[in-house]
């Protein structure tokens, strides 16, 4: 008996018929049914036989056909692998003009590989080097770069189907995988056999429609390193129109900080807290900008608060407010430290021109560890000030906008390496 022409055999250990898919590199036809592994090319005469295997869960079965890539594909063979807690199925695919590949299932993840043909730079990526290396091993293929990710050693526990050599139940292969932006390569080793494998991400959406699934996968049970990173659909708009509206923010920012036309109203004038309440009187022109009252402390390790009344040109009150200066320093473990500001502003906008008073009414201070009570503050005033501050962080609010589609994706980057096996040495 020849595989040439065959479409169905029947079982040479029960009697079953069994599909003949898989083309003619197959070697093994292992029994759905009865789990006897028939050996193809000697008239399927029974090699060995698993018994009792329980089968895996997965939505793919023995003879489904599907299209992926412009390639019409059958499944041909199931395998079940573990590593330790860890399971999967793998399904080898069958196409009469593109040969073999591998279908992945695991917890509700879909992968599909490839064989490589060509020579990767370093040409392996073994065990040794991982645990020799001081810094995470890296390898080229076709210009695509490819870091390591992790290593497993799987094995088979379930058999079914064809298969293009004669896997074993118990079998175990050592894969060492490397991961690129878009894909993973696969160093593989069994025995003395060695193979190296190109790994990508399958939509489980498009995957379903593709082999007809009348059961739809439902959620991944975990987060696969291949998965490729979704944006919004506007995200290239964002970031354009936010980038180019945080940089109109802050050049008219600095056009208006430029172009303020400030004049000293009141100059820098000495105010003893013993002295309270006191009165300065400055005038003002401009109604149309703003101005601005500076007050200077030198507490140290101090507290200062100065409460303050401002009258308009007919001696009604504008408003009443209060600003503090602090300002503490010390020495700790870390070495030295300082903290506060010893200056303070307020602005207003004059409803009239004419001459305006500040009556400077309280004042509350408060030492700390070795301090030094202020005895007094500055004062002075300026008008035709123009507020550019709201543009600079309208400018900077935008600049965040803009980058946090890039700050999506670099997270993306980093969370898929966050399940690597790799470490770091300090």
């Amino acid at each position: 008996m020849t595989r040439a022409g065959l479409t169905s055999i029947n079982c040479t250990s029960c009697g079953a018929g069994l599909n003949v898919l898989g083309g003619g590199r197959v070697v093994v036809h292992v029994c759905s049914y009865c789990g006897a592994e028939l050996d193809a090319q000697e008239d399927y005469k029974v090699l060995r036989k698993f018994d009792d295997l329980q089968r895996p869960d997965t939505p793919f079965r023995l003879g489904m056909e599907g299209t992926l890539f412009g390639v019409d594909w059958i499944v041909v063979g199931t395998i079940g692998m573990r590593d330790g807690p860890w399971k999967w199925v793998e399904h080898q695919l069958y196409s009469p003009t593109h040969g073999y590949a591998w279908l992945n299932v695991e917890e509700g993840n879909f992968t599909f590989s490839r064989r490589v043909r060509k020579v990767s730079h370093p040409a392996w990526m073994d065990s040794r080097w991982v645990e020799s290396a001081d810094n995470r091993p890296q390898v080229l293929l076709n210009g695509e770069r490819f870091r390591y990710y992790e290593t497993s050693d799987a094995r088979i526990t379930f058999l079914e189907g064809e298969f293009t050599w004669a896997p074993q139940i118990g079998d175990t292969t050592q894969t060492i995988t490397a991961l690129s932006e878009e894909a993973m390569l696969d160093f593989s080793q069994s025995g003395v056999e060695r193979e190296m494998y190109r790994t990508i991400w399958l939509d489980p959406a498009e995957l379903a429609g593709a082999f007809k699934l009348t059961d739809p996968p439902g959620p991944a049970l975990s987060r696969h390193p291949l998965k490729p990173f979704k944006g919004g659909a506007n995200d290239r708009f964002m970031t354009l129109a936010a980038a180019f509206f945080a940089v109109v923010c802050i050049v008219l920012s600095v056009f208006v900080a430029a172009t303020a036309n400030t004049r000293e109203v009141l100059a820098e004038t000495a105010v003893s807290l013993a002295a309270l309440p006191q009165t300065l009187e400055f005038p003002v022109t401009q109604t149309d900008r703003l101005v601005q009252i500076d007050l200077g402390s030198h507490p140290s390790n101090a507290w200062l608060w100065v409460g303050m009344e401002v009258l308009d040109p007919e001696g009604e009150t504008l408003f009443e407010s209060g600003r503090a200066m602090e300002f503490y320093s010390g020495r700790d473990a870390d070495g030295t430290w300082t903290e506060g500001n010893r200056t303070a502003d307020l602005r207003f906008r004059p409803p009239q021109a004419g001459t305006y008073q500040i009556i400077f009414n309280e004042k509350e201070t408060e030492l700390w560890i070795a301090g030094s009570e202020p005895r007094s503050f500055t004062v002075s005033a300026r008008e035709g000030v123009r507020s550019a501050g709201w543009l600079g962080l309208l400018g900077i609010l935008f600049g965040i906008v803009a980058v946090i589609p890039l700050g999506r994706r670099f997270l993306h980057r980093s969370v898929r390496f966050s399940g690597s096996d790799w470490t770091d040495e300090d």
